[in-house]
């Protein structure tokens, strides 16, 4: 005899509990908000990208609306839902997305998106991002560029992500921005300009004496086989 699942409802595809319309997503939004519900919505089955999305944009809203107590928001395919390029006529939708990421933790909201193709999400969704993690993303068309706060604008992830052939940039929140420094292999007198700026210089024959484990950490992650931190920054 099988052991009971998860108490987990599935709304719609073709697993459901409850089937579901693209008409009904306000309504399930304000009930999942309202009821605290654990629950998938899978919009699989109901016809075409218009009516998902159609569906979307009335849940998001509803939901953001509604909510009041902690929810962590799972997004598959976000950039279904928040593209880079949205399409005419559903700006709105993106609009709601950017609403839950950018504000939505005075409401309660964790979301939390997936997607296989990072680089053409909306990069003002994408960058609300406290952490982004990118796994086995082997084509071309992947993360170039990435952005954080506070917290993770450390020297070592900016050497980590220039290794790696991520951009790093910085952005204007970081609360501490002006006390950072610059840092170069030349002394600082050789850029008059910027030595106000410039903090030490740095010392190349430690990175060419670590540079056979520096290789050996990218092409761990690359591949898919660091998962811990504290590996990364030892």
């Amino acid at each position: 005899m099988a052991a009971a699942g998860y108490p987990v409802v599935v709304f719609g595809g073709r697993h459901a509990d409850v089937p579901i319309t693209a008409e009904m997503g306000a309504a399930l939004g304000r009930m999942i908000a309202r009821e605290a519900l654990v629950c998938v919505v899978d919009l699989s089955e109901l016809g075409s990208n218009a009516a998902r999305r159609h569906f979307m944009a009335a849940f998001s809203e509803a939901l953001y609306d509604a909510n009041e107590e902690p929810l962590h928001l799972v997004l598959d395919e976000a950039d279904l839902w928040a593209p880079q390029r949205p399409i005419k006529g559903w700006e709105g939708l993106l609009g709601h997305i950017e609403e839950i990421v950018r504000r939505g933790r005075v409401r309660g909201f964790t979301p939390w998106l997936i997607t296989q193709r990072p680089a053409v999400v909306h990069k003002d969704v994408l960058s609300q991002a406290d952490i982004l993690i990118a796994m086995k993303l082997t084509a071309s068309q992947g993360p170039r560029r990435d952005y954080t706060d506070t917290a993770g604008a450390t020297d070592h992830v900016f050497g980590l992500c220039c290794l790696l052939g991520f951009q790093f940039p910085p952005r204007i929140r970081i609360r501490d921005l002006k006390d950072r420094k610059l840092y170069t292999i030349e002394k600082p007198t050789t850029y008059p300009p910027l030595e106000p700026l410039i903090g030490e210089a740095i010392d190349s024959a430690v990175i060419i004496g670590q540079w056979p484990e520096l290789m050996r950490l990218k092409a761990s992650i690359e591949a898919g086989a660091v998962y811990d931190f504290k590996q990364i920054v030892r």
